[in-house]
């Protein structure tokens, strides 16, 4: 099964995920353990970052 990258939606999800999932082992492995405000961090963190990515490939093209 391949993931196509190129999809705008799919490489959001994946990058918010991959956010979520760095904020929330972060907090586990090193922080005091608030997983619900890691979560709530990475989910902001990707999607800002996803949104932001994708208008600048945008405004390359």
């Amino acid at each position: 099964m391949e993931v196509d990258l190129t999809n705008p939606w799919v490489f959001g999800a994946l990058v918010v995920a991959l956010w979520v999932a760095v904020f929330v082992a972060a907090e586990l492995l090193v922080l005091d353990g608030d997983v619900a405000g890691a979560a709530v961090r990475g989910l902001a963190g990707g999607l800002a970052f996803a949104v932001v990515y994708a208008y600048v490939q945008r405004q390359r093209a």
